[in-house]
């Protein structure tokens, strides 16, 4: 009698019998055999509920016994299980061992912060952006600060991240070199009315004041953000020539009421 345990990809066979070595063919003993219900389902995160910028992913799922079938197709759920990874090909692949499944999510609590692709307003972004802060880490990356604090903060202030003639990232033209995160166009805009320098969350704003100013002089913006998600500081620039000046520090809960940031907003540069 050989026992070869089984996996997904189909009916495992003994190579050779463990007594004599005969090759196969072999037959299944159903009654000393033990078979287990499973299932396999892939799970993708909801794009609902994701910040702005960050795009869904899944893994796959194995349940087995009693939770057999609790993953319906479409279904919105909570799965708890361990994490294990399996050999596939020449790589390795991870896949959830379920526990258990919770499928009451067909609706959000009342009193949790509606999470979209779009922030709707600034109250709106500083409640989404309350709950994407928490649990970063010091060492968050610039990458992850924009794309849950920042670039949801400019659709929140009406920019349409979707039209190129709105919305640029890390944009340069034939005079020069220089590079800022974001640049935005009002209506008819040839060159940038706002440039955008974002940091990580938690760095030093100060040290990229200059970088900041640049921007905005060698852009011939209006006016010039610079921002690790959590705090603001506004620059517009002068008349005078003297260059850009800072306007206001804003903190992250005082957005709705700021008039500094009120003046970036999308409506302001309609032709």
């Amino acid at each position: 009698m050989s026992y070869i345990p089984q996996s997904d990809s189909g009916l495992e066979e003994p190579r050779e019998c463990a007594g004599c070595e005969r090759q196969g063919p072999f037959q299944i003993n159903h009654d000393q055999s033990n078979f287990v219900d499973s299932q396999t389902a892939v799970v993708r995160d909801l794009p609902a509920a994701l910040p702005s910028g960050e795009l869904p992913q899944s893994i796959n799922v194995r349940l087995e016994d009693d939770l057999t079938g609790a993953l319906p197709g479409g279904s919105t759920v909570r799965v708890t299980g361990v994490l294990c990874r399996r050999r596939c090909e020449e790589t390795f692949e991870l896949y959830l061992d379920a526990v258990s499944v919770d499928t009451s999510l067909d609706s959000a609590p009342a009193d949790s912060p509606e999470l979209s692709t779009t922030t709707r307003s600034l109250s709106e972004f500083v409640d989404a952006a309350a709950v994407a802060v928490t649990g970063l880490p010091d060492d968050v990356r610039e990458e992850e600060t924009k794309a849950k604090l920042i670039t949801p903060l400019i659709e929140a202030l009406g920019w349409n991240k979707f039209d190129n003639s709105e919305v640029r990232l890390e944009y340069t033209d034939s005079k020069t070199s220089l590079r800022p995160d974001y640049a935005l166009f009002g209506a008819g805009s040839t060159t940038p009315d706002v440039v955008v320098e974002a940091n990580s969350a938690g760095s030093r704003l100060e040290e990229s004041e200059d970088q900041l100013c640049n921007y905005v002089r060698v852009f011939s913006a209006a006016y010039g953000l610079l921002t690790d998600g959590r705090a603001f500081h506004i620059y517009s620039d002068t008349d005078g020539g003297e260059g850009p000046v800072k306007r206001a520090e804003v903190e992250i809960e005082s957005l709705p009421d700021s008039d500094a940031i009120a003046e970036l907003n999308r409506d302001q540069f309609r032709s």
